[in-house]
C-alpha cells in the first residue's frame, strides 16, 4: 500500500491554477535525459508546443513532432495539463477537463518515438467523485507509486488516487491517506503537496483570493494528515494582495523555500524555513526577485532547479504569452535575468 503520497519538488513540476486572467500556461520541468524543457499550451483550445534548451545549438527550440501532443490531446474545453516523469520513468503528461474531471494520460514511447495515450488501466477513471473547477496533481510517490491528488476550488474537497502495481490500475487511496474534509481554508483553494526537508509529506493548502494559508503533513505514527505546528505555518499575511498563488519546492542549497506571488501585478515575496529560528521567514532582499521583472499584468511564476543546480524562476504573461526567466547568480548573490538564448520567443505557441 501506498507509503507516502507526495513526491518532492526536486522534480520541478507544476500544475497551473485555473485563476490566472490568461489562457496560457507554461509547464517548465527537467526531462527524462535531463535537458530544460518548457511545454506552452492553451486552455481554451488544448494546442501545445514543447520546448528544450539545445546544448550544441545553445538555444531553446522547438522539440520534434514526436515529442508534441496530437493537436486533439483527448479533452476539449476548460482544458488543463500537467508534465511528470512516470514511475518506468517516460514522461508523461496528464490532460484534464476542469469542469467534468474527464482526463486523459498520455506518454512518450521509446519505441515509436512518439506520444502516445496510455492504456486504459493507466488512465484515472472518469468520475472520480468531484464536481466544479476540478484540478489536478500528478506525481511520482517517495515509494515510486504514481500518484494523482484531485479537488475542487471551490469547496476544498479532494481525493487521492494511486496506481496499484498488484491491480494494474489506479485506486482511490484508503482513509488515512486523503486529506482531511475541513482543512482551514475555504474561498478558492489551491493545493501543492511536496516533501520537507526533513522528509515528512506535506500539502499547501491556500485561498488564492485572501493568501491566508494552513500546512498539512502526514503523521506516520498517527497514521493520517495533521495540520502542522504553527512554526512551520506561513503568516496569515504572506507579504503579496490580489489573486495570490504560492510554489513550494527545495531550493539548490536544500532549504525549503515558498515563492508568493500576485496574479494581477506580479508583486512576489519569497519564504524560507530557517533552521536556526525554527520558523518561516522572510527571505532577505538579495534572494527576493527583482521589483520589475518585466511582466506586470496576468503574471504567473513557476521556480525550478535545474541540472546545473542553478535556481530558475520562469514569469510570464498568460493572456499575451511573452515570459522571461531570471536565475540566481552565485557570484553576484541575486537573481540575474538569464541570457537570450535561455529565453522562449515572444509568442511561444506559433
Amino acid at each position: 500500500m501506498l507509503k507516502q503520497l507526495f513526491s518532492s519538488v526536486i522534480l520541478f513540476f507544476f500544475m497551473f491554477p485555473a485563476f490566472a486572467q490568461g489562457s496560457i500556461m507554461l509547464l517548465p520541468f527537467v526531462g527524462k535525459d535531463k535537458s530544460e524543457v518548457v511545454m506552452v499550451y492553451d486552455t481554451k483550445t488544448g494546442k501545445s508546443v514543447e520546448w528544450y534548451y539545445d546544448e550544441a545549438e545553445k538555444k531553446m527550440k522547438k522539440a520534434g513532432a514526436g515529442f508534441q501532443l496530437p493537436a486533439n490531446p483527448g479533452v476539449t474545453g476548460n482544458v488543463m495539463m500537467k508534465a511528470y516523469i512516470g514511475a518506468d520513468g517516460s514522461e508523461v503528461i496528464l490532460v484534464w477537463n476542469t469542469t467534468t474531471g474527464q482526463s486523459v494520460s498520455w506518454y512518450y514511447d521509446e519505441a515509436e518515438k512518439k506520444m502516445l495515450k496510455n492504456t486504459d488501466n493507466y488512465q484515472l477513471p472518469q468520475s472520480i467523485g468531484l464536481t466544479g473547477n476540478i484540478m489536478m496533481f500528478p506525481y511520482i510517490g517517495s515509494d515510486g507509486s504514481e500518484v494523482v491528488l484531485c479537488w475542487e476550488t471551490a469547496t476544498g474537497k479532494s481525493v487521492s488516487f494511486y496506481y496499484d502495481n498488484a491491480e494494474k490500475k489506479f485506486l482511490k487511496s484508503t482513509a488515512q491517506y486523503q486529506l482531511p474534509a475541513a482543512t482551514g481554508v475555504s474561498g478558492k483553494v489551491m493545493m501543492h503537496p511536496y516533501i520537507g526537508k526533513d522528509g515528512s509529506e506535506v500539502v499547501l493548502v491556500w485561498d488564492a483570493n485572501s493568501g491566508r494559508s494552513v500546512s498539512w503533513y502526514y503523521g506516520n505514527a498517527e497514521k493520517r494528515f495533521l495540520k502542522a505546528t504553527e512554526n512551520y505555518q506561513l503568516p496569515s499575511s504572506p507579504g503579496v494582495s490580489g489573486s495570490v498563488m504560492m510554489y513550494p519546492y527545495i531550493g539548490s542549497d536544500k532549504s525549503e523555500v515558498v515563492l508568493v506571488w500576485s496574479i494581477i501585478n506580479g508583486a512576489s515575496m519569497m519564504w524560507y524555513f530557517d533552521e536556526l529560528e525554527k520558523r518561516f521567514i522572510k527571505a532577505k532582499s538579495d534572494f527576493q526577485l527583482p521589483t520589475n521583472t518585466g511582466i506586470s499584468q496576468n503574471v504567473m511564476m513557476v521556480p525550478f532547479v535545474e541540472k546545473n543546480h542553478d535556481e530558475v524562476v520562469y514569469i510570464w504573461n498568460s493572456e499575451a504569452g511573452n515570459s522571461v526567466n531570471f536565475y540566481f547568480d552565485d557570484k553576484d548573490r541575486k537573481y540575474i535575468k538569464s541570457k537570450p538564448e535561455f529565453q522562449l520567443p515572444a509568442n511561444p505557441l506559433q
